[in-house]
C-alpha cells in the first residue's frame, strides 16, 4: 500500500485474471441492456452499471472487490486516520463503468456535493485495465495524477478538498469498478 497523504493506492487488489473477468461481466451486463449512459450535458461520456442492482446475473468480481476493500483496505485507512474508528462505515453498492476513448467525466467534481451524497466518506476506484494512454484520475488541490494500473485501487475522501476528474483514455476503452464508503449513521455523534 502506497499513499499520497489521504489518497491511498493499493496495488494488486484484484489479479489480472479477475480484472479480465470483471471487464467481461461489465460488457455482458451492458450488452443485456442493464446500464445507463451518463448525460452528456454534465461533461461526461461513459456507460455505467450498478452491480448491486443486477445481482441476479451472479457477478463474482464485485463481491471479491467489496470483501477485499472491507477486510484489508478500509482497516488500513482507519489505522492512518483513527478519527474514522467511531464511524459505522459500509459499502452498499459498486458501479462498473466503461469509458470509450476520449470519454470520461472531465468536469472537476467531488463525491459529496449535495444532500443526496452527504453520507459519503470515501471514494474507491479500482482500475481493471491499463492498455491505453492517459485516462488518469487527476486531483486538483493535490496537483496529482494517478495513472491507471490494472488491479490497483485508489481510495480517497469524498469532500471538496479532493476535487478530481477522470481524464480521457486514449487508444482503448477504460474499465473501472467504483463506489463509496458511506457513514450509515452520520448523526450518531450529535445524539
Amino acid at each position: 500500500m502506497d499513499g499520497y497523504g489521504e489518497i491511498l493506492r493499493v496495488d494488486g487488489l484484484l489479479t489480472q485474471e479477475e480484472c479480465k473477468d470483471a471487464i467481461q461481466e461489465i460488457d455482458d451486463i451492458i450488452a443485456a441492456g442493464y446500464h445507463h449512459e451518463a448525460p452528456s450535458d454534465i461533461g461526461r461520456k461513459d456507460e455505467c452499471i450498478h452491480l448491486a442492482l443486477v445481482s441476479a446475473s451472479g457477478q463474482k468480481t464485485s463481491t471479491k472487490c467489496i470483501s477485499r476493500l472491507r477486510d484489508a483496505v478500509i482497516p488500513e485507512y482507519r489505522n492512518r486516520f483513527p478519527m474514522l474508528n467511531h464511524k459505522d462505515l459500509a459499502m452498499l453498492e459498486i458501479k462498473g463503468q466503461r469509458t470509450p476513448p476520449g470519454g470520461g467525466f472531465h468536469s472537476w467534481h467531488y463525491e459529496a456535493m449535495d444532500g443526496a451524497t452527504y453520507n459519503r466518506i470515501l471514494t474507491y476506484t479500482l482500475y481493471l485495465n491499463d492498455n491505453f494512454e492517459a485516462g488518469e484520475t487527476e486531483f486538483l488541490t493535490q496537483n496529482k495524477r494517478i495513472k491507471p494500473k490494472a488491479g490497483t485501487c485508489v481510495l480517497f475522501p469524498c469532500g471538496f478538498l479532493h476535487t478530481h476528474r477522470g481524464n480521457p483514455p486514449i487508444g482503448a476503452t477504460k474499465y473501472i469498478l467504483t463506489g463509496w464508503v458511506i457513514d450509515i449513521d452520520p448523526y450518531a455523534n450529535w445524539r
